[in-house]
Formats: C-alpha cells, structure tokens, sequence
C-alpha cells in the first residue's frame, strides 16, 4: 500500500507557533530560527510547484541567517551583559544601548526581508490554490482571496511588530541627557518595564491576530482533502520522478544547514572578569552541540538518495552530547574561576583540566561528523557528476582537500586556545579567520555542484511556472 504523501501544510502551521511571538527587549521565548527552519521545510514539496513559492523559499533562507544573527545577540545581551554591570557605567548604558542597537539592526533587515518573502508566499499560495480550485480559498463573498487578503495583512503584521519592539528601546537615550544636560526633566529609562509593558498589548493583540489567520488559513487549507490530494498527486507525478530537480533542492537545504552549522566552528568566547567572585561570567557564543545540530539536519535531507549511516548517527549523537557538557562546564568554570586563576589556583587548574578534556573530545567528535558530511558530499558529487565530468570531479577532490584541511587547523586551533587561555587570549582569532575561509570554500563547493547537477539534469534549470 502506498503512503500517502504530506505536502508540509503542518509544517507550515507549527512554523507559525515560533513566528508569531513580539520580541520585547531582545527576549524571544520562541525562538525565530526555529520557525523559518520549520517553514523552509514546510514549502520543500510545494515550492517545486509554483515559481514564486520557490522564489519566496530563497527569501526565507536569508532571513534565517537574520534569525541566526538575532538569537546570538541575544545571548550576548541576556547571558553577558546582563551578568557584568560595572560600577564605571555611570549612566546605565551598557545593556539598553546595546539592546537600541540590536533591535533596530534586526528591524532594518527584517523588514527588508520578510515583506517581500511574506508577499511572495501567500500570493503563490494563492494562485496554486487558484489552479486547483480550492474550496478553502475564499471564507466569504469578496474580491480577494484569503490569500490575497493574507499577503497584505503580513505587511502590517512585519512593520507593527518590529516597531512595537524597537519604539520602547529609545528611552535609552534619555539617559545620558538626562545626567548631562539641565534642561532634560526626565530620564525615560527609568520607566522601561511600564513602557514596554504598555507596547506589550498592543503587540500581543497585533500577533495574536497574526497567529489567528495563520493557523485558521493553514488548518482550512490542510482539511481541504480535494486540494491536498491534487498537490499530492501532481508532485507524485511531476516532481518526484524528477531525481535531478530533487536532488538540486535538497543539496540547496542542505547547503543553508550545513554553512550555519559551520559558522559555528570557531572558539568565541563572553568574557568577563570583574572585583569578586559574583562578577564573573564567561559562555562560548558558538556551542559545537548548536554546529552538529544543524549539520545533522543536512545529513538527514541528504539521507533520501543516500541512506543514513549508522556511524553519522552516533558520532552526531555523540557529538552533541559531548558539545552540551562541554558548554556546561565552560560556564561553570568562568562562574567561579577566571582564566589567570588556572595559572595559579589548584581548584582553578584542576576544573580548566576538566574542560580542557571535554574540549578535545567535543572538538574531535564535531571534527569526525564533519568529515563524515564531507565524504557523503564527496561520494554525492562522484555517483552524479562522475561519469559525464571527470576533470570537475577532479577539481572537486582538490578543494575537498583543502576544506580537511582547514577542519583539522580549525580543530587544532580551538583546542590550543583552550589549552592556552590562561596564558594568552588571542589564539581564538586563528580558528575564527580559518572558519571564514572554509565557509567560503564549502559555498563555493554548493554553488558548483548546484551548477553540475542543473548542467547534468537541463530540464530542471528553468523554474516551474504555473500560473
């Protein structure tokens, strides 16, 4: 009996559940980069069926390196700032300047990314829900579709959110002036918690009503049994045949997941040091555990062609596992120690030994999933472009080189750095470069095997219009 193919509607709908949330302060419970990862996963079958579907797909990848950006800077903020107050802050900046800074970034780009993304989206929708007749399409009598209707909404939904979240922030620069100049009467800061309160209900109202018509538009739109059965059976028919245009969107997916998941390679540490054992905090910013996830995530859309193998399960398992232990125990140190103390204090030497070792394992453990991932790209790129393209396969295996190269220098120096902190702080710098050198050349790899594979299957090159 043959499975009944799911065409990601519920995807689409759990994805709304981390999108809806107002961000107030730099604080996201549910986080973004979790949504548009539900979301680009809910529109893989989809978007091979109507063009701006799959144009809106490409929007939604950049603005999860926005998400990206966003949850560490709120790391940044909420598990760094806010642990290291300095009595030589007079004015209280530091944490509500940064917050101003942050916010308004995020704004800029999300507005910039998400109106047209959300516009190509629903407009798509819509003309495939249109093709197919749907019954779902329209709730009542009207001149727009619910699609349409949705697609103008988002518009104000992405604008009113962000400012609703930025607005309160600016009492921040009431501070300084405040201290400094004698005509300011009033330091607005002072009041955050009411002023952000009070930009909270509206905001909560806004989203609310945001979530709403997402889950009502996407619930309607998956009980339309006729709809999802005609989706289904023109991708069974249409798309899945089609190894080659399946193939060039996984590796895409799997390129996002994979290039996130090696920004995370590097040693990036909080840091701080003040009088006494209370002011002290220190976190790695990029966790290997965060790298393995989402490089397991590639692994996983790769499996299709290619099954997963037991030694990527439990070296990914084991990856992780080590990662968070590793994390953990990074902060249970800076909250006691410093890095001078190793040099000095018994307790201090014995705890950095620890971490020391639970940093070579991790670091061994992410470095062996990376190699694994590498060589099933490699064994990808031999079984589809090998037999028409020899020289390319060729030129492939000596950039692959160079990228098992730059791992075990990325890898050598996180360890040293661990090893040598007490001494000296610079050493991370040479991990971090590294790593942005091997992003690159890993791009690099995506791009021309996206390339390969669109000269070696033709028919795919050209997006699927279906007006």
């Amino acid at each position: 009996m043959k499975t009944k193919r799911g065409m990601g509607y519920g995807l689409l709908l759990l994805s709304g559940l981390f999108l809806w949330n107002p961000i107030v302060g730099m604080v996201d419970v549910l986080p973004d980069l979790i949504g548009y990862i539900l979301l680009l996963a809910g529109l893989s079958q989809i978007a091979d069926l109507q063009g701006e579907i799959g144009e809106a797909r490409e929007k939604f990848r950049a603005v999860a390196w926005v998400a990206l950006g966003e949850a560490a800077a709120q790391l940044f903020i909420r598990f760094f700032l806010s642990a290291t107050t300095s009595s030589q802050d007079v004015y209280g900046q530091n944490t509500p300047t940064w917050i101003l800074l942050f916010s308004f970034v995020v704004t800029v780009l999300e507005c910039y990314f998400l109106i047209p993304a959300y516009r190509e989206l629903f407009r798509g929708l819509g003309r495939l829900a249109e093709r197919k007749e749907a019954e779902h399409l329209t709730e009542k009598p009207s001149a727009k579709s619910r699609y349409d209707r949705m697609a103008a909404f988002a518009i104000v939904f992405v604008i009113g959110k962000n400012l609703l979240s930025l607005l309160p922030e600016f009492a921040a620069l009431s501070t300084y002036a405040y201290y400094q100049s004698e005509t300011v009467s009033a330091d607005w800061y002072t009041y955050i918690r009411v002023i952000r309160l009070l930009a909270l209900l509206p905001a909560l109202a806004l989203t609310a009503w945001w979530l709403a018509r997402w889950i009502g538009l996407f619930t309607s739109a998956k009980k339309d049994a006729a709809f999802q059965d005609s989706l289904a059976e023109e991708y069974e028919t249409t798309v899945a045949p089609n190894r080659g245009l399946l193939l060039g969107r996984k590796v895409q997916l799997s390129c996002l997941f994979a290039r996130l998941g090696a920004a995370l390679l590097p040693t990036f540490m909080l840091l701080w040091e003040g009088v006494g054992e209370a002011q002290r905090f220190g976190a790695e910013l990029l966790p290997d555990f965060a790298a393995c996830g989402f490089l397991l995530l590639s692994i996983h859309l790769l499996g299709v062609f290619e099954r997963v193998r037991k030694s990527e399960i439990w070296v990914g398992a084991l990856s992780v596992a080590a990662g968070i232990a590793e994390w953990v125990l990074c902060i249970t140190y800076y909250q006691r120690f410093s890095s001078l103390d190793a040099r000095y204090l018994k307790d201090a030497h014995q705890s950095m030994t620890i971490l020391t070792v639970a940093t070579i394992v991790s670091a061994a453990l992410t470095t062996a999933l990376f190699v694994l991932f590498l060589v099933r790209i490699l064994r990808l790129i031999r079984n589809e472009l090998g037999a028409d393209d020899a020289t390319a396969v060729k030129d492939f295996r000596a950039r692959f080189g160079w990228l098992f190269v730059l791992l075990a220098a990325i890898t050598a120096g996180k360890i040293a750095d661990r090893i040598l902190r007490p001494w000296t702080n610079w050493v991370w710098w040479i991990p971090l470069l590294l790593t942005v050198v091997f992003v690159l050349v890993l791009s690099s790899v995506f791009v021309d095997l996206s390339e390969g594979l669109a000269g070696r299957y033709p028919q795919n090159s050209e997006k699927q219009k279906t007006e």
